[in-house]
């Protein structure tokens, strides 16, 4: 396991599916409680579900990996390797329905916060540093087990069924189509052309731009192409509300199917809730 952390939602999701994981809800219909809502968290570029109070929400991803980060340092600077920077909270994008921040498009394009930072960085990297860093995941192991989650916890567990299950229920109801629709003419009416995959979030031309270009080192030609076909894509975002409205309708299909599950996933939140408290413990003392 690497230093980092990150919640992958739909990646748990497509396992589930795939594996034949998914809940039924007694055998009937679900039906999504209209009142439920996804709160779009514009500054750290995330969005917030009903099921993330059960789960460990991305700031605590965050935590838990800056922790990590700070255990495998120490450990690293016995080995002579001292990192020019320090560990840093990053907080993982959420691009569930597509990129919507316009803000962070105009800035980064189609690259994240994290990855605009590692490119910066002026750290040593060699086959003694890879060497000494793997030697270290093996010797912080027992050192970071208490706000490490288990492999176990984060793939097969009653969050990740139930989100499993609301988004096989929120993609068969009809509005998820009518949403994808709206933003996809919106593409077209900036010029992009969009594609309409189920897995698919982004237009034609994004994919061509970032098969071509060297991510690591653009022309200044490229990444300017990247940002404009970036904020064309964010902004027909917005004004469809497509990442609102799927949002919200993913939201409304968790919070009928949390109280089907009310009481394993209240178990699961108190573990979960336990590996942040020690993680931030840790940072407390240790940094």
């Amino acid at each position: 396991m690497s230093g980092h952390l990150k919640r992958s939602k739909y990646a748990v999701v497509s396992t589930l599916a795939v594996a034949g994981l998914l809940i039924s809800s007694c055998g009937g219909e679900v039906k999504p409680d209209e009142s439920a809502r996804a709160k779009i968290d514009q500054s750290n570029s995330t969005i917030v579900m009903p099921l993330d109070d059960y789960d460990i929400s991305n700031m605590g991803y965050a935590t838990i990996s800056l922790a990590r980060e700070v255990a495998i340092g120490k450990c690293m600077a016995k080995h002579a390797f001292v990192t020019t920077r320090s560990p840093q909270l990053s907080v993982a994008e959420d691009r569930d329905y597509g990129l919507w921040n316009v803000e962070r498009a105009g800035r980064y394009g189609y690259g994240m916060i994290q990855e605009n930072r590692d490119t910066q960085s002026t750290d040593t990297k060699g086959e003694a540093w890879e060497t000494a860093r793997s030697q270290c995941l093996s010797d912080t192991s027992s050192e970071v087990a208490g706000f490490t989650p288990p492999d176990p916890l984060m793939t097969r567990s009653a969050t990740n069924e139930v989100r499993a299950e609301a988004q096989h229920n929120a993609q068969k109801d009809p509005k998820w189509s009518e949403y994808r629709e709206d933003w996809w003419q919106c593409l077209k009416d900036v010029g992009l052309l969009p594609r309409t995959g189920d897995s698919d979030w982004a237009s034609q031309q994004a994919i061509d731009i970032l098969t071509r270009i060297d991510p690591k080192n653009p022309s200044p030609a490229d990444k300017e192409e990247e940002i404009r076909t970036a904020l064309k894509e964010a902004k027909c975002n917005q004004s469809t509300q497509l990442t609102q409205r799927l949002g919200d309708l993913e939201a409304g299909y968790q919070a009928t199917l949390i109280k089907a599950k009310q009481a394993p996933l209240n178990e699961e939140k108190t573990k979960n809730q336990a590996y942040v408290e020690n993680a931030k413990k840790y940072l407390a003392t240790n940094q």
